[in-house]
């Protein structure tokens, strides 16, 4: 399932956390994928305990629709100076 493949790509997150689909940074809510995403997105590398980044970047990019239609996949985003990474599903 893709939730699994997205939750793997995080590693070392506190585990209670990884029960749950929606993660908090900066007061903002977002999902595996948006993690991944943003990661890919801002610095196009894995870190801070992210590992696989591009791979799961590119998985993401293959299911895009599926993630969109299971609200795994935030219409926008904001890296954390405030700035804007994506609008209206374009990553």
């Amino acid at each position: 399932m893709i939730v699994e493949k997205l939750k793997k790509g995080l590693q070392r997150f506190h585990q209670e956390k990884l029960k749950n689909e929606d993660f908090f940074v900066n007061d903002e809510k977002y999902t595996a994928a948006d993690l991944i995403v943003r990661r890919y997105l801002n610095d196009g590398t894995s870190g801070f305990g992210m590992v696989q980044v591009a791979a799961g970047y590119r998985y993401i990019l293959k299911n895009k629709q599926a993630l969109i239609d299971n609200n795994m996949l935030s219409k926008e985003a904001r890296n954390n100076y405030g700035f804007q990474v994506w609008t209206n599903y374009k990553i």
